[in-house]
């Protein structure tokens, strides 16, 4: 153990022993790979024989001049898009909105977000491997994946990685992702304040998988705590209209969360009336560009970018690379956002349960 009293070991004193520059041991002591195996060993283990310890008050001295300051380039990150459409011409406003976060969050702190597109001409995941080594990027952003329980591979020994939702099965990465076990409870819970009582849920099974089943396990326990009826939910591989409306005139629900931004259109079709008749809430915003004042939960999707690009920065200066052993998980709350397609308080009525026959 060195002596407290002997004066600390400073960088530069490890750099005129090593008879490198000071910003050659700053890398070897982070593990750039810039710096050869031979030149980084030689400087960690001068460092060890002298006694070398980082000053934390240092470190959080530097961090603090970073943030009072324009940032300076420290790096690229690679953004992943497995998606059909490239950012710039994608449909589904949750993902352009996470691209959105994560390179402004990038700008202040220094770092280039760049989209790679997996559906380009010619790409592959070796051959994204092979670009991103070229460009000397170590740092990548998994957006969602298509499907549920999807699987990317990669040299992930080479990179520090963070996922963005839960649709990515194989490997396990630290993830940011909305707190959909929230956001479904907030869901419900907004409807039982408004004066629903008879609360369904209405969702696609692939739906509730890519959020590993925490949107029905939600509504399950939230409807539970809440002592409301327990309606059986209509979860299904494809819709079907003669189903739901069998379903729907069984269970009698007055208000219905789904994840079908259509619902509401569906159910006008079967002579039912939004919101008199039935009440449609989802527990995140529709993914599409198409205003539909559908009421739901904003799963702030720019944050959820940015906090990505927050940890993963910390990451890629503790060189922290590969699968990690124990995987972390950041949740994003989500916040309740109010549409015309529920009643406001004290006008939750009974639900109607007569169909057009012609539209069965």
């Amino acid at each position: 153990m060195a002596n407290q009293n002997q004066p600390r070991i400073r960088l530069e004193d490890i750099a005129r022993e090593a008879g490198v520059t000071k910003m050659t041991v700053s890398l070897a002591l982070r593990d750039e790979p810039r710096i050869s195996d031979g030149t980084r060993l030689r400087i960690k283990g001068i460092a060890q024989r002298l006694g070398y310890r980082p000053d934390p008050a240092l470190n959080a001295l530097n961090a603090y001049r970073r943030q009072s300051t324009k940032a300076r380039f420290a790096g690229s990150i690679g953004f992943i898009n497995a998606f059909p459409e490239p950012l710039a011409r994608t449909p589904l406003r949750y993902y352009a909105q996470y691209f959105a976060g994560a390179k402004q969050r990038g700008i202040e702190l220094g770092f280039v977000v760049e989209e790679f597109w997996l559906r380009e001409e010619g790409m592959s995941e070796s051959g994204l491997h092979r670009i991103l080594q070229a460009r000397g990027i170590n740092a990548i952003i998994v957006g969602p994946l298509p499907g549920a329980q999807a699987r990317l591979k990669l040299s992930w020994e080479m990179y520090s990685a963070v996922a963005l939702g839960f649709s990515m099965k194989d490997p396990l990465l630290h993830t940011v992702a909305n707190n959909q076990f929230q956001s479904m409870a907030l869901c419900v819970g907004e409807l039982v304040r408004l004066g629903y009582a008879r609360i369904a849920l209405c969702l696609q099974r692939q739906q509730d998988e890519r959020v590993q089943r925490r949107w029905s396990g939600a509504y399950f326990s939230t409807c539970h705590a809440e002592g409301l009826a327990s309606l059986r939910p209509y979860l299904f591989d494809q819709f079907d209209r003669a189903t739901f409306a069998r379903w729907f005139a069984k269970e009698k629900p007055d208000a219905i969360v789904t994840g079908l931004p259509d619902l509401a259109d569906l159910v006008q079709e079967l002579g039912l009336r939004v919101p008199e008749d039935v009440g449609i809430a989802m527990p995140y915003e529709s993914a599409y560009d198409e205003p539909r004042h559908i009421a739901h939960i904003d799963e702030r999707y720019l944050l959820n970018g940015a906090a990505a690009v927050d940890l993963l920065a910390g990451m890629y200066y503790r060189n922290e690379r590969g699968v990690p052993a124990h995987p972390l998980h950041v949740h994003i709350q989500g916040e309740w956002r109010p549409g015309t397609t529920i009643a406001s308080v004290g006008n939750v009525r009974p639900a109607v349960l007569k169909f057009k026959t012609s539209k069965g």
